[in-house]
């Protein structure tokens, strides 16, 4: 203990040793504390965990280095041989020859294999952190809020995000670590863009992600599909469209048991140039835009995420987020004309989250206070009730600060509210040498049952009085 003390007193020659150890000391100190009160529950937050993975190592590697530094520079103005200086700092009795080498040579390697440890082990939990989901959401909170909020109320609320963002083997994780890098330097010098685009061109081939999980061969037969949607009329009256969808490889999926190949103008991929499908002996069959022949443009081999495009993080329309909310009863539909009012007070220009939860609640007050003045009494609980809906639908579907709002990131799957969807290669302007186009007719996949047909019954849940309604709306 002696020489350990000896060794600690001599490697702190001047400030910079000094500061140094007091550094790696203060590292390991808050180090072993954190990781003890996360371990035991008392602490846990995503601040924590920056800080005792992120920050705390780099502050260790910046004591060792100053550690180092500090003893080159004591040797540089000492002007003696790295023997005679070693012997003046740290006494003859260290450098003395022995069995398994000196003292000195025994202490710096065994500091030398700690510090290894620690930072070895400290690298793996920041690893192990930086691939919660939590640290990909809140770490950058207001860049991937949207995501963040979108992931939760998706289908794949329980993956990862590494299970779909991050290739498979030592290569993948190099590449998600390289583009992270950037991601960092982007957020702290704000060179992001607004919206965040889709990363295209980044995320790994879906037979390492999808394919973990989604047999491309299976044959799921066929799936009835049911929609229901109100009007924009005083009863919001409620129609259905229900169809019966072939998702087996004779259906939709026939694109994955298929080679198919498409140039589109952009990474957003809906103006398709061209596309091609390869059959099993080889043919190529190519239908091609006007003009498309020849463009410029990246080549992409289709995969799951050029239709499934936002299935892990889908924003609704407006539309589609308030028919959701009077299917669920959140919403009652016996208000008159609450579509039309719902719709209006989510899709204007609010400048602010919090202008936004005032203008909701005063658009819909104050149209039925003109409208419905006498039933206002009634009207009341079913208007605050669809006052706190659309004010938590707002939240979840509008983030004005990345440039997120309804619609912004529209899914490629079927056919959308906005954008081709399906339309982006069958339809007739893309066309074959002999001048056929793709297939685009309505029973190449699906088979319609109904469309826009009315309810047999309304969605007012059985035992509430219905709500009188007479007046036009005051938008």
């Amino acid at each position: 203990m002696r020489r350990l003390f000896r060794v600690l007193h001599a490697i702190t020659p001047n400030g910079g040793g000094t500061v140094g150890l007091a550094l790696v000391g203060s590292a390991v100190f808050l180090y072993a504390l954190l990781e003890w009160l996360i371990l035991t529950g008392d602490l846990g937050n995503m601040t924590t965990g920056m800080v005792l993975y992120l920050v705390v190592p780099v502050v260790f590697g910046a004591g060792l280095a100053a550690i180092g530094g500090g003893l080159w520079w004591s040797w540089r103005r000492s002007a003696l041989s790295p023997r005679r200086w070693a012997a003046s700092r740290f006494g003859e009795e260290l450098l003395a020859p022995a069995t398994w080498g000196s003292a000195l040579a025994l202490i710096t390697a065994a500091g030398a294999i700690a510090s290894l440890a620690f930072l070895g082990g400290s690298s793996a939990r920041m690893l192990h952190f930086m691939e919660q989901p939590a640290f990909c959401g809140t770490a950058c909170h207001t860049v991937m809020e949207p995501e963040w909020v979108a992931w939760h109320g998706s289908a794949h609320a329980g993956v990862a995000c590494v299970e779909c963002h991050v290739g498979e083997g030592i290569k993948g994780l190099a590449v998600s670590k390289i583009h992270g890098s950037w991601e960092l330097i982007s957020v702290t010098l704000d060179l992001y863009e607004r919206p965040i685009p889709a990363p295209v061109a980044s995320l790994p081939a879906t037979d390492e992600t999808c394919g973990r999980c989604h047999v491309a061969e299976a044959d799921h037969g066929v799936k009835v599909v049911e929609r229901v949607r109100y009007g924009l009329d005083e009863a919001s009256t409620p129609t259905r469209s229900q169809l019966a969808l072939d998702v087996s490889p004779r259906g939709v999926h026939w694109h994955t048991a298929h080679r198919v190949r498409f140039a589109s103008v952009d990474d957003a991929r809906e103006v398709v140039l061209w596309a091609e499908s390869e059959r099993a002996d080889g043919a190529v069959r190519r239908f091609t835009r006007e003009g498309g022949r020849g463009a410029s443009a990246e080549v992409r081999e289709m995969d799951c995420v050029d239709c499934h495009a936002r299935t892990g993080h889908r924003f609704a329309t407006a539309e589609e987020t308030v028919d959701r909310l009077l299917t669920d009863g959140r919403v009652d539909r016996r208000l008159p004309w609450i579509k039309a009012l719902a719709l209006d007070a989510l899709q204007d220009s609010w400048p602010s989250e919090e202008a936004a939860m005032r203008g909701i609640e005063r658009e819909l007050w104050g149209s039925y206070q003109r409208s419905h003045p006498q039933q206002l009494p009634e009207l009341g609980p079913a208007i605050d009730q669809a006052v706190a809906a659309l004010q938590g639908a707002y939240r979840q579907g509008t983030f004005r600060e990345v440039g997120v709002s309804w619609g912004t990131h529209q899914d490629l799957i079927g056919h959308p509210a906005r954008g081709q969807g399906c339309f982006r290669c069958h339809q007739e302007k893309l066309v074959d040498e002999a001048g056929q186009p793709v297939p685009f007719a309505c029973d190449t996949c699906h088979t319609l049952r109904a469309w826009d047909a009315p309810l047999a019954s309304g969605l007012v849940p059985e035992g509430m009085p219905s709500l009188a309604t007479s007046a036009e709306p005051a938008l």
